[in-house]
């Protein structure tokens, strides 16, 4: 799989690395050029250091041929901005991350399936880890 991710976030390397480790061709933009530097000589993956929400950049990375694009800025509307430019190459998956339920509930209505909204999802995660489910476990069954 070829898969763009946007932002060298905490969630966005651990993504690259899983991913990476599984043998996906992973394409990672990051606008701060020291983290780009940094994460062009840690991840085995193409780094490229711009702005995500701009189309050249995105067309850059060959938006055209990825198989998914996870946009995990720390802005929701950024990363709803990069959805809809994927949506206009026709990428198949667009996942989307919100920290904000509003911005959740906007990419919904745009028509994104996949919106991940962090606090939400970890906060479920310790719930049911309190109500002695393992969710971790439960995810690799």
């Amino acid at each position: 799989m070829r898969i763009i991710i946007v932002e060298g976030s905490a969630l966005g390397v651990n993504l690259a690395r899983t991913l990476i480790q599984t043998g996906s061709e992973v394409i990672l933009i990051e606008r701060n050029p020291n983290r780009a530097k940094e994460l062009s000589e840690t991840l085995d993956c193409t780094v490229i250091n711009a702005e995500g929400t701009r189309p050249d950049i995105l067309e850059k990375a060959e938006i055209e041929k990825a198989d998914a694009i996870v946009a995990c800025t720390s802005h929701d509307q950024d990363n709803i901005i990069i959805g809809l430019i994927a949506k206009q190459f026709s990428v198949p998956e667009i996942i989307i991350t919100t920290d904000d339920v509003q911005f959740m509930t906007v990419a919904k209505r745009l028509g994104f399936h996949h919106v991940v909204n962090s606090p939400q999802t970890t906060s479920n995660s310790i719930f049911h880890t309190l109500r002695g489910i393992d969710t971790i476990e439960l995810s690799t069954m």
